[in-house]
């Protein structure tokens, strides 16, 4: 089973109550050329966030480039 699969079919049931979990994960590289660690955590947020806004359960990867962020 992929992981995205693995996630999506995973439920927890608390007071007998099911739920069903997501994911929503903003990456940034972190290298030389990275600044502060405010900065790269603050990229990271951003691209979580696009992530979300498109459809959750996604990974969406930091690019300075990226416009939507």
């Amino acid at each position: 089973m992929h992981c995205a699969e693995s996630i999506q079919s995973f439920r927890f049931v608390w007071e007998d109550k099911t739920f069903r979990i997501g994911v929503s994960i903003g990456v940034v590289a972190i290298n030389t050329t990275s600044q502060s660690l405010v900065n790269t955590l603050s990229s990271a947020d951003s691209a979580c966030y696009i992530a979300k806004n498109q459809g959750r359960d996604r990974v969406q990867i930091y690019q300075e480039s990226d416009r939507t962020l």
